[in-house]
């Protein structure tokens, strides 16, 4: 099935090795016995969801409960634009324009590094911030290890993501586990789906501790709707304009690229009467975004399976 080459993610070519070969690293340090009441992050991620999820976990809920005056910037090519009309939340915006070249997209080298490290390493603002947070794409942390800050991955894909041969994806794990064993800084990883806890773990040899995704911060308020299904379309949720199977294009089945054009609320993907997902990775910001709306979730089957929906939940 063709998409466009911009969009196009390489397929990984790491191959799997022996557990007995794995080195055990912690993945965190033992819980600190006290806790600062005013932290800043840097978020380096370039999906709506994982950046308003980050946003509404800490500064709401985690300040909520504990009284804590903890900030988090945006701080990426994005400048959270979109994610400011679809969550209508507050986004704090880094006060320097930070990463502008969207360097996810980019394989580890050490130019950037360095370049990130000369750019950065005078600027008064980056210099308080207390952790670099990557969640999407998470490979980047690797271009921000020499500003000796901690990190936190807490991925939501493939840790790997962008390494597209197995000397780049074994290169990344090894700086997987130089976060873990750190001992001069409290580095955390952790991934935010079960399946990248283990995905670590097993390329890794490192422990991590899940931090799962689930933003029911971010979609609650007037903005948020649960699912009421008062539309009678379903709507095909695919990647890079995949259109549905032939047997699945009737009226009832609605691109939500081509319905909505622009910039939609979140809220208004609760009125349809499911939402079917042709899977292009193992799991995503969107599923984790409608299932905390109650949208109902249908997984499509291709074309050998006759075009069919199933599974609806």
């Amino acid at each position: 099935m063709a998409v466009s080459k911009q969009k196009e993610v390489c397929k990984q070519k790491t191959r799997t090795r022996p557990r007995s070969d794995y080195l055990h690293y912690a993945s965190t340090h033992a819980p600190p016995t006290s806790f600062s009441p005013s932290l800043t992050f840097y978020e380096f991620s370039y999906h709506d969801a994982t950046m308003a999820d980050a946003s509404t976990l800490l500064e709401q809920s985690v300040n909520n409960v504990s009284g804590t005056h903890h900030e988090v910037f945006l701080c990426n090519c994005k400048k959270a634009k979109q994610s400011k009309a679809n969550y209508h939340y507050p986004f704090k915006l880094c006060p320097r324009a930070i990463d502008l070249e969207c360097s996810w997209l980019e394989p580890y080298s050490e130019q950037r590094a360095d370049k990130n490290m000369e750019n950065y390493k005078d600027d008064t603002h980056f210099a308080q911030a207390d952790a670099l947070m990557f969640s999407f794409g998470p490979s980047i942390f690797e271009h921000w290890m020499k500003l000796n800050k901690t990190l936190i991955l807490d991925s939501w894909h493939r840790i790997n993501l962008h390494r597209c041969t197995e000397e780049a994806s074994q290169a990344t794990f090894n700086r997987v586990r130089n976060l873990a064993s750190d001992r001069a800084h409290p580095h955390i990883v952790g991934p935010q789906t079960l399946y990248d806890v283990e995905y670590v773990r097993h390329f890794t040899g490192v422990n991590p501790i899940f931090l799962p995704a689930t933003l029911f911060d971010a979609l609650r308020g007037e903005w948020y709707r649960s699912w009421t299904g008062s539309r009678p379309q379903f709507l095909w949720n695919a990647a890079n304009e995949v259109p549905p199977p032939p047997a699945l294009r009737n009226s009832r089945f609605e691109f939500v690229r081509a319905v909505w054009k622009g910039r939609y609320e979140t809220r208004d993907l609760a009125e349809y009467q499911a939402i079917v997902y042709w899977p292009y990775s193992v799991s995503n910001g969107k599923i984790v975004e409608q299932y905390a709306m109650n949208v109902r979730c249908c997984d499509g089957v291709g074309e050998e399976g006759g075009g069919r929906v199933r599974n609806a939940a």
